[in-house]
């Protein structure tokens, strides 16, 4: 069974050194938003938008860093300033999620804590995921932790049976995965269905979810 962890953790106090922490304690008025996060090899690539701090203090936080390889300006405007960075993972509570095969779907950081919202495959990966940070001594408090299969009987039947069908397909043959472990063409195949008509489902199924898992929910 899929889960969904909606999770915080603060940045003061006793908790392991890292870098998104180390920013927004040197910027405590700051709001980062990260939409989504990339990888090539060792690096995470998150987009992000920063709000509450001018653009230069922004980016001189992330100069001093030396965890950060690079960082651009991607765009400036009323939602802030959006920002695709390099940065070489030190954080622990990352880690656990990377090494439980966890997927990042949204990740808010203040003055206070950072707020996550990880999808595992199964409660089993979930369970290691919160030993891992036990271990890791990072604090974490689960706001709430859901099936999503629940979850997505919740949206009033806006998901349907073929749109789960091909997420759940797609997660399975490692299609999320980067570099992607397989193609629209070849997932499309196994259902019998063109090319186009898997595209379409799994591009509407992925929207719905996640209009309900990251607009909708609560926080």
């Amino acid at each position: 069974m899929s889960v969904l962890v909606d999770l915080t953790t603060p940045i003061s106090g006793d908790v392991p050194d890292s870098t998104p922490r180390r920013i927004l304690q040197e910027l405590p008025s700051a709001t980062l938003e990260v939409v989504h996060v990339g990888q090539d090899g060792l690096l995470a690539i998150p987009y992000l938008w920063v709000r509450g701090v001018s653009g230069r203090d922004f980016e001189e936080a992330l100069t001093s860093d030396p965890r950060i390889r690079d960082t651009e300006r991607l765009d400036d405007g009323d939602q802030g300033t959006f920002y695709k960075v390099e940065w070489e993972v030190d954080s622990p509570l990352i880690d656990c999620v990377l090494h439980t095969d966890g997927i990042i779907l949204a990740a808010n950081g203040d003055g206070n804590a950072w707020s996550l919202k990880v999808w595992f495959e199964s409660n089993e990966l979930a369970s290691r995921f919160q030993s891992c940070c036990h271990e890791e001594s990072v604090p974490i408090e689960i706001r709430e932790l859901a099936s999503v299969t629940d979850l997505m009987s919740e949206t009033n039947s806006h998901i349907t049976h073929e749109q789960v069908e091909a997420i759940t397909l797609a997660y399975e043959r490692g299609y999320f995965e980067e570099p992607r472990g397989t193609t629209q063409s070849e997932l499309a195949a196994e259902l019998g269905i063109s090319t186009t008509a898997f595209g379409r489902r799994l591009r509407r199924g992925v929207r719905n979810h996640l209009e309900y898992t990251l607009l909708d929910s609560p926080g």
